[in-house]
């Protein structure tokens, strides 16, 4: 194939997974008020979970592919682990950096550029985020014995997430510098349009069906990106790093731009952080388990810049009990950070 065949393949799966993300987004909205959810719950839980399953596969099939065909073993380990840290980061800068950059763009509409979103549920996310991602992080320099008590410790986190974020007392959220809520109102469920009932069976069909394409797509996606890697001859660790995670982190950053230039911040914001959490915990417990989860200099670096941009909202929130769309923009930065490392 040519280089222009690879750059339009790439092209039209893009456009696919940017329509696939909208019927998600869509009956995902509506999924969370049929079920009595708020806004947080939705974009933290069944959002963050069902837009993290093509990252969490890829890492699944990299190191399944190792343990049955037993060849190439250490470049399927490379592909596993670079999967798996890769998520949170990218999540961590370049999908905050869309969101800040989405509410600069529609700054006119908005009223203002600050996000607007519950600073607690914000917290919440990312204390549980830098609390399990610490101990994935940590586990790395731990003996095998004790990576066992760690994975454990990483369910008991998630599980602990879900329940604080399931019983929070969710409020809308309202923007400090105007007094403007956040919308809550979804737009008409898209099955409708099409003549279906809007009741809640047709609603999990077209989540379902949506999250179902989304899945499809990215993995062609990944498979895509693979091959054209191998025709520019590109090394299977920076394929890991850099193009499979943008790659599988594309649902959330659609999502959240999706959400975010309509104003719902807190279903954008957390389907980002939430997604961050899910990463943080279930895929790295996967690594731990299953690949010697030694990182070497450059993923250990994609791990503690994940950390740093955390470190940045959650005190940024802390101190000044509010969020700007630039604090965003400058997590975002993180990224060219790790680009100039990688090809130094």
């Amino acid at each position: 194939m040519s280089d222009l065949s690879y750059i339009l393949e790439i092209l039209l799966l893009l456009a696919g997974i940017l329509a696939a993300c909208l019927i998600f987004s869509n009956a995902v909205e509506h999924l969370g008020e049929k079920l009595n959810l708020s806004n947080q719950v939705t974009g933290s839980i069944l959002a963050a979970i069902g837009t993290a399953l093509p990252e969490t596969i890829v890492p699944m099939v990299a190191i399944y592919m190792a343990m049955s065909t037993g060849t190439g073993i250490a470049d399927k380990h490379d592909i596993a682990i670079g999967s798996i840290l890769g998520a949170p980061f990218l999540l961590g800068t370049l999908a905050f950096f869309l969101m800040g950059l989405t509410i600069f763009i529609n700054k006119k509409r908005r009223g203002t550029t600050n996000v607007m979103v519950n600073i607690p549920h914000v917290e919440r996310d990312l204390v549980f985020f830098l609390i399990a991602f610490g101990l994935a992080l940590l586990a790395a320099i731990l003996p095998s014995m004790i990576k066992i008590a760690i994975v454990v410790l990483l369910g008991l986190t998630y599980a602990a997430y879900l329940f604080k974020t399931i019983n929070a007392h969710d409020e809308f959220a309202v923007c400090a510098d105007t007094g403007k809520q956040e919308p809550d109102e979804a737009p008409e469920l898209y099955a409708h349009k099409l003549g279906l009932p809007d009741t809640l069976a047709t609603t999990l069909i077209q989540t379902v069906l949506g999250l179902i394409a989304i899945i499809y797509m990215a993995e062609i996606f990944v498979h895509e990106l693979e091959a054209a890697a191998s025709h520019w001859s590109i090394s299977p660790l920076i394929l890991s790093l850099i193009i499979t995670p943008v790659a599988t982190e594309l649902p959330e950053k659609v999502n959240s731009v999706i959400w975010s230039s309509q104003g719902k911040d807190t279903l954008a914001m957390g389907n980002i952080t939430g997604a961050m959490v899910f990463q943080s915990s279930i895929p790295c417990s996967i690594g731990i388990l299953f690949t010697p989860w030694k990182l070497e200099f450059m993923p250990a670096l994609c791990g503690i810049l994940a950390v740093i941009s955390a470190l940045i909202i959650l005190i940024t929130c802390k101190t000044r009990n509010k969020l700007h769309a630039s604090t965003l923009v400058l997590v975002g930065s993180l990224y060219l950070v790790y680009l100039a490392a990688i090809f130094n």
